[in-house]
């Protein structure tokens, strides 16, 4: 299960300032019979802008044992033209002995039913209760699935973008579990400013961040170079790219892989963008 946290911009940050799971490897799917997961993103949040990028993998587990991998999964969902969502953990369930679900497509739904109308807030709290109840009612036929993850993570949802009050800002929805039981709790918090949002080993994401290493300078070069002349959240998204590319890389982590989205929320403009856009991603 994938380590995943929220940090300030400190360069040499120590990488707990907010940490869920432990220690499985990160990517990895955890599925059986129709049951997904999946995704290494990296996304900076800051006053002015969000940036986000995401990978395109995702893994899942027949029911005859074989591992199905596809590298063409927009990870990005537009809820309008101001907000969009991601999802991480166990995404999905298509085993008709269990409540069927797609985080995405319920956070759609959420979105559309929040009151007041726009309200990030609100569609992470009805996404976390939706999920909830998905869960529980998963949790008797992949029972040992669930107990093998971390005791305080199944299933998290990102909801990021200008909310009804045409505020830039993001919540962070997660359904957590008690081992070895069938209660799972949620809990919805703000995102804070000025720090980024990731999974991943702390040791290689401080190694690429700071610069500790040979390999991990020479990525760093290629950031200054890509980033010269950019504007700020231009230059940011590009360091979110290769830290996407890399720390996966580096872990030799085989479920996180294929071309890498990007968007970037503008509190300006009060709506997302494409930065790069794969083709089996929607315009909008």
């Amino acid at each position: 299960m994938p380590i995943r946290f929220q940090i300030p911009h400190q360069k040499n940050a120590v990488l707990i300032f907010f940490i869920y799971g432990f220690l499985l490897p990160f990517g990895i799917a955890l599925a059986a019979g129709g049951v997904s997961h999946g995704t290494y993103f990296a996304a900076y949040t800051s006053g002015d802008y969000i940036a986000l990028a995401i990978e395109s993998r995702k893994t899942e587990d027949a029911l005859n044992g074989h591992k199905v991998i596809f590298d063409n999964q927009c990870k990005i969902f537009p809820l309008s033209a101001r907000a969009v969502f991601i999802a991480d953990g166990i995404i999905s369930n298509r085993d008709p002995r269990a409540p069927r679900f797609d985080a995405s497509v319920e956070a759609v739904a959420a979105y559309r039913r929040a009151i007041p109308a726009g309200s990030l807030k609100n569609a992470a709290d009805l996404w976390a209760a939706d999920l909830r109840q998905s869960m529980i009612g998963l949790y008797p036929i992949y029972r040992k699935l669930i107990d093998h993850r971390s005791a305080y993570e199944t299933v998290g949802g990102y909801f990021f973008g200008i909310d009804g009050d045409d505020k830039l800002i993001g919540f962070q929805a997660r359904i957590m579990h008690t081992v070895g039981t069938s209660r799972f709790d949620s809990v919805v918090m703000p995102i804070q400013n000025d720090g980024y949002s990731f999974p991943g080993p702390a040791d290689l994401v401080n190694e690429f961040r700071a610069g500790q290493s040979v390999r991990a300078r020479t990525v760093q070069s290629q950031i200054q170079k890509e980033a010269f002349g950019k504007s700020a959240s231009e230059a940011r998204i590009i360091e979110l790219k290769y830290l996407v590319r890399n720390v996966p890389a580096w872990a030799n982590d085989r479920g996180s892989g294929g071309d890498i989205a990007q968007v970037i929320i503008d509190a300006g403009e009060k709506r997302w963008r494409w930065v790069h856009r794969p083709d089996f991603c929607p315009e909008n």
